[in-house]
């Protein structure tokens, strides 16, 4: 006999409709695909819509899907509000403060100011133009409907005091590259002026772009420059080590099936 559905069992069905696990049935994870695709059209229209020869014939379409994506979106985001709390954290467990609660995260107010961007283009004001732009933040959401993405967030996370200690020791060398070849240079290349000038030629110079609009003069700044140039190689070498391992190990735990504690064997 089938049991009817009932309000809290729908509550719950449409949490995990909004937040599919991995191994979610299709239909989730079907969900999530087209909110992604909805978001890359609206993306690929805001691009589009900036080449003068394409914004008259692109805007009745983009008004089409600009609206479409204002009803979705808002009732993902007034459904993420009723669900809000079935989430774990027990902060969210109050009906309304912990809705209020859920609606200050910085994903909830992303989600907000995507429908912002929406009612601003549907608009016509040119104050609501520059409102348009919020759609761009939309990308920030792709994480949400991607397990990959998700995976590139949690490794991020994972590893965030060894990022943060790289990017205080990046700083660091930027200032020190900067001030040195400010004292070097200064009194007889305009390009190294200040101290900031300076610490703009080494972010260039770290990061082996190199432009070619500041640069040494002197043999003394030439051969130090050098050395911070072949510096930089290692520094951008460094964080993308670390995240690789951190991709490496975060998918070999999820591929690494949990094994019985008395037995030993693999349980399916």
């Amino acid at each position: 006999m089938t049991v009817p559905r009932t309000y809290g069992s729908f509550r719950h069905h449409l949490y995990d409709l909004l937040d599919p696990e991995p191994d979610a049935p299709r239909v989730e994870r079907t969900l999530n695909s087209l909110l992604a695709a909805l978001i890359a059209v609206n993306l690929a229209l805001t691009v589009l819509l900036t080449v003068p020869e394409w914004t008259a014939t692109l805007r009745p379409f983009a008004r089409v899907v600009e609206s479409v994506s204002l009803v979705v979106f808002g009732v993902e985001y007034i459904a993420r509000l009723w669900v809000t709390p079935l989430r774990p954290h027990a902060i969210y467990a109050h009906p309304v403060w912990g809705r209020v609660r859920y609606a200050l995260t910085p994903l909830a107010l992303l989600d907000l100011l995507v429908l912002v961007s929406f009612v601003a283009g549907l608009g016509d004001l040119a104050a609501l133009r520059a409102l348009r732009l919020l759609k761009l933040l939309s990308l920030l959401k792709l994480g949400r409907y991607s397990q990959s993405l998700r995976l590139i967030g949690k490794v991020v996370v994972d590893r965030k005091e060894e990022l943060l200690t790289m990017i205080v020791v990046v700083f660091a060398l930027v200032l020190l590259s900067g001030t040195l070849m400010y004292f070097i240079e200064g009194s007889r290349n305009a390009q190294f002026r200040s101290i900031p000038s300076a610490m703009w030629w080494a972010v260039i110079t770290l990061t082996t772009i190199g432009y070619g609009d500041a640069y040494p003069t002197s043999g003394l700044g030439r051969v130090v420059g050098g050395f911070i140039a072949l510096l930089g190689v290692g520094m951008v070498a460094l964080p993308t080590g670390l995240l690789a391992n951190g991709f490496a190990e975060e998918l070999r735990r999820q591929r690494q099936k949990p094994c019985c504690p008395h037995c030993g064997e693999e349980i399916e």
